[in-house]
Parts: structure tokens; sequence; C-alpha cells
């Protein structure tokens, strides 16, 4: 993480906050990648490490931070603009609205925020903060995601978080995850090349 070296320092990170071992990963695949637009689905740490590994990159990629909390939307804004970054970062607020499942009804982001996007190379799912309700962001967003785009979640240890990732890979055959051993456990997923949807 020193490598970013921000303005500002990081806050101090909380119990909800993402980890430093994730945010690892999430610069890691910033300055390897190289994409054009990362998309987040829950802003905060992993505002500020993505958009500093944007910055500095220098090829021009940007941020679109999605988050339904107003409050914690304004505190990430503060830290991003401290940071030099607000030509970088976007962010959208996305209450929170019913999307129908067959189960029933989850509580996930209004599509509003995300309807324009059509090419995301990175997309990093930290939300809702219910994890049960995170299972749209695969469903709603593959079709928004680059060919060879990456999707990096976190909180893949919790149970209710765990039961979403399998239920993607089910359901979602050609993308595969790796589950990696960070202190709230991170999955990462990869789109097969052979998936005739990702030409």
């Amino acid at each position: 993480m020193a490598v970013l070296q921000p303005k500002v320092p990081f806050p101090e990170f909380t119990p909800v906050a993402a980890a430093p071992d994730l945010l690892s990963h999430v610069v890691t695949a910033v300055l390897t990648r190289k994409p054009k637009l990362v998309v987040e689905f829950g802003s905060g740490m992993s505002t500020l490490a993505a958009g500093l590994a944007l910055q500095k990159l220098g090829l021009g990629g940007r941020l679109l931070s999605i988050e339904n909390d107003a409050d914690y939307l304004a505190a990430t804004r503060r830290l991003v603009e401290a940071n030099g970054l607000s030509s970088i970062v976007e962010f959208r607020h996305a209450p929170l609205q019913d999307f129908k499942v067959k189960e029933g009804v989850l509580r996930w982001y209004s599509p509003q925020a995300y309807q324009d996007v059509t090419c995301a190379d990175l997309l990093l799912v930290d939300g809702p903060y219910d994890m049960k309700c995170r299972y749209p962001a695969l469903p709603e967003f593959e079709k928004r995601l680059a060919p060879e785009a990456l999707i990096i979640c976190d909180d893949s240890r919790w149970p209710d978080f765990a039961e979403v990732v399998n239920r993607w890979a089910e359901e979602f055959p050609q993308w595969s995850a790796q589950n990696l051993e960070t202190v709230r456990g991170t999955s990462i997923l990869t789109r097969s090349a052979a998936d005739p949807a990702s030409h």
C-alpha cells in the first residue's frame, strides 16, 4: 500500500472497512491490468486505494463508486478530494430498491446508478451491507463487463456471501472463482475465454 503515497493517510481501519489485505489485491489488480473503468458497489477504503492506483498509472482510468448510504458516500468523497482524486473518482448515490429473485425479494442498488455502464474492466463488490443482497451483482452486471474483466469480492469467509458465490458458480458456469485466504475472505472471479458472451 505504501507504493500509493496518499497525500492524506488512510483512516484507521475499522471492523466494517475493507481490510489491508483486500486492498492489496485491489491495488495489484489495478496496477497490473490497467483498467479503463473500475466500478465498485460499496464505497470506502477501496475507493481510495483503487483511485490512488489509477492515479499512479496515469493512463486516464476512471472509478465509478456506487453507494447507498449518503453519509458514508460524503465521508468517502471528502477523503478522495483530500487526495486529489476528484477527476478520477465519480460517486453515485444509489438507494436500495427491491430486486426480485425466485426466492423472494432482495434489497439492491437502484439500476439508474449504473444503467449507462457498458464495458467495465474491474468490478469490486463490497456492498450492500446485507451480504445476501449482493447476489444481483453478477446477474445485473455481467453484460456490462469487458470480455477480460475481473471481479473482486470481499467477505467470502462469511456463510451468507459464500452462499452467493456458490450460487453464481452454479448459475454462471462461464465464471470461475478463486478464493483467497484473507482476513474476511476474498473471491476473485474470471470469465472463461471460451464464453461466447464475452466476445
